[in-house]
């Protein structure tokens, strides 16, 4: 071999020498960076596994928060169950209270409600002519009465405001701010604004709903007119209670393969023209939930329903004899007596805000067999039991 090719061939060999002392020296340099870049990586995503868990937690408990009171609006809790503790809500000898009673007008689900308060409040010591003194008062119907009606009662001296029907406590949930409320005779509190849920509710106000059992009304409806298709019902949509009743009625007679006609009326009277639009629309029967406008002008509806041939079915027995086929509804006078130691806590100074709200809707079901007669309809042993 030659000099030069020796030189030569001691270069490579040198150079190779090199860059393997480079690499070695290298290499785990690059290593350790890897390493570190890969660290770093898992960290960062670790953190926003972290994070996202966190946001979505919260959202999921803001998201149950919220659904609260859509999960208990229709029934609430079950007033059999709510218990006023081991209080002793009996009249204190020697003092007197003065109530206020208001109400939206003249009605019979208004009488039977008030006839049960008394009775219950009797039953506490408390009874009018006595130790109470009622102050008593009505909107003649007429929303626009409301805000001064609330403003009169709220510079009274009364004990305690008692509201009757939706739009009352409506008004005295906005309009009242000195005095307590109880409210009764009221289908959905939720709805009509008095709390998010049946425990969270407005500081000042406190009471007893009575959602009507829809569930049973819409199991009787089908055996009283065998083949039904179309139902149809009116209601005035500016009620907040008459809104969430045919929202729950639409879920169900969808349920029931049954089309439900609905038409609204402002005023009391739109109510009658509106009852011949839904016989123009071919309805096979007619019901009428807990509308305080359909209900100032029933006999007109029953007057046109009658005319058609058409069966009516509403939610509140005390209006059977007017003409209704049958009533489905919870029982205002047990709805009334259910209120009664809800107002002698407030009376004996409790905060409303520490008192639940609940619901009390027992199931009332009467049949008119003199207008089953008349439509030709076969009421069976069955339904008559």
């Amino acid at each position: 071999m030659s000099v030069g090719g020796s030189f030569s061939l001691f270069s490579r060999e040198l150079d190779f020498l090199f860059k393997s002392a480079c690499i070695c020296r290298i290499q785990p340099f690059r290593d350790a960076l890897a390493m570190n870049n890969i660290w770093f990586t898992l960290k960062r995503l670790g953190l926003g596994l972290i994070l996202i868990a966190v946001a979505a937690s919260v959202l999921l408990f803001s998201d149950m928060r919220s659904r609260r009171p859509i999960q208990n609006s229709e029934t609430g809790p079950d007033a059999s169950k709510q218990s006023h503790g081991e209080k002793d809500l009996t009249a204190p000898s020697g003092r007197s209270f003065h109530i206020g009673i208001a109400y939206l007008a003249p009605e019979q689900a208004i009488d039977s409600c008030l006839a049960g308060l008394m009775e219950g409040l009797k039953e506490l010591g408390y009874e009018e002519g006595k130790n109470v003194k009622l102050l008593k008062t009505h909107a003649q119907g007429e929303m626009l009465n409301i805000p001064a009606i609330m403003q009169n009662f709220d510079s009274s001296d009364i004990d305690v405001l008692v509201t009757f029907t939706t739009p009352m406590l409506q008004g005295a949930c906005f309009r009242i701010k000195n005095k307590p409320v109880v409210f009764t005779c009221v289908t959905d509190p939720i709805a009509a604004g008095a709390g998010r849920s049946w425990m969270e509710h407005l500081e000042h106000v406190t009471g007893v709903g009575s959602f009507p059992p829809l569930d049973q009304t819409m199991d009787l409806i089908p055996r009283l007119v065998p083949g039904i298709k179309s139902l149809g019902t009116l209601y005035n949509s500016g009620e907040a209670n008459s809104v969430k009743i045919i929202s729950v009625m639409r879920e169900l007679t969808r349920k029931k393969g049954i089309k439900l006609v609905e038409l609204t009326a402002a005023s009391s009277g739109e109510v009658a023209q509106t009852t011949q639009g839904l016989v123009a629309r071919d309805v096979q029967a007619i019901y009428i939930p807990s509308d305080n406008t359909a209900y100032q002008a029933l006999d007109g509806i029953l007057k046109v329903a009658a005319t058609a041939h058409l069966p009516v079915i509403n939610d509140d027995a005390e209006y059977l004899s007017h003409g209704m086929l049958a009533s489905v509804g919870p029982g205002f006078f047990q709805s009334g007596k259910a209120t009664a130691p809800y107002v002698a806590r407030v009376l004996l100074g409790e905060n409303p805000a520490n008192i639940p709200m609940t619901n009390v809707s027992i199931n009332v079901t009467a049949l008119n067999p003199d207008v089953a007669k008349k439509l030709g309809i076969t009421l069976s042993p069955a339904l008559l039991r």
